[in-house]
């Protein structure tokens, strides 16, 4: 049975998958609000909310190095506590420049755990599951991330809300360092330039970064245009809770979609 075989023994690392994105979905929005209630303009929260995606593309180049070093636990462990002080020190105090620092740490910490979680999950994989195992990874991921906007209805203070996703940021720490799940041996990886990946796969890679300019612009911004026409960050919340799972809806007919047409052709369109 394919949930007592292949489910079941790495169900700690979904409870943390779906805790660190519930922290995170509650922050992603609710940064953009805040900042447009004291006042800043949308360039400087543009700006401010830029840092994290360039948070995360440092991960990207960074991050393997230590996961490879000391084990995918440890690292866990150590990205875990750079977003929680991360989380934390926006209730310390306000100032964009500082915000954005944090959320430049922020971003490299959370994408560091993603990495590490993913990475675990595709290498205690076998073949004939991966694929199952990634659309559950997806749905969770993306449930998470729309149970945490939802929480924004709550209409919770800042400090709260930096606070409670801190602990959930803790409690997903919790469930990996408690886990029976075997870290993956990992050998040492071989790093990429932008020039190669290009000549090797030209059409993902560029697909990628439009597809990531609209992803970022449309996280960071369109709360800010939303609060904008109805002023009710409870709008706001609803108005991302259902995006999101508009995209999750989406995603099984498109998986079938590019397999019957082509990665190309479904791109393209």
């Amino acid at each position: 049975m394919f949930f007592k075989r292949a489910l079941l023994p790495i169900s700690s690392l979904f409870f943390s998958i779906s805790l660190l994105a519930t922290g995170y979905g509650l922050l992603m929005t609710f940064i953009g609000i805040f900042l447009k209630q004291e006042g800043l303009n949308e360039g400087a929260i543009g700006l401010i909310n830029s840092a994290f995606f360039l948070g995360a593309m440092l991960a990207a180049i960074f991050s393997q190095k230590l996961i490879v070093t000391v084990g995918h636990a440890r690292s866990f462990s150590a990205f875990s506590a750079i977003m929680v002080m991360a989380f934390l020190g926006h209730a310390l105090w306000f100032d964009p420049w500082f915000w954005a620092t944090l959320r430049l740490v922020s971003g490299f910490a959370f994408y560091a755990m993603l990495i590490v979680l993913e990475s675990w999950l595709n290498e205690k994989s076998s073949s004939e599951d991966r694929g199952k195992i990634l659309a559950i990874y997806t749905i969770v991921f993306f449930l998470a991330l729309a149970l945490g906007q939802l929480l924004l209805i709550l209409e919770m203070s800042s400090n709260t809300i930096f606070i409670l996703g801190s602990i959930l940021v803790l409690w997903s720490l919790v469930l990996v360092a408690v886990t029976r799940v075997t870290q993956p041996v990992l050998k040492p990886f071989e790093r990429y330039s932008m020039p190669k990946l290009l000549s090797i796969a030209p059409l993902a890679l560029v697909g990628s970064f439009i597809g990531g300019v609209f992803v970022g612009a449309f996280y960071t911004m369109l709360p800010l245009y939303v609060l904008n026409l109805f002023d009710q960050p409870k709008v706001v919340s609803l108005f991302m809770t259902i995006t999101i799972l508009g995209g999750l809806m989406a995603q099984l007919p498109v998986g079938m979609l590019s397999d019957r047409l082509g990665r190309r052709k479904m791109l393209a369109w």
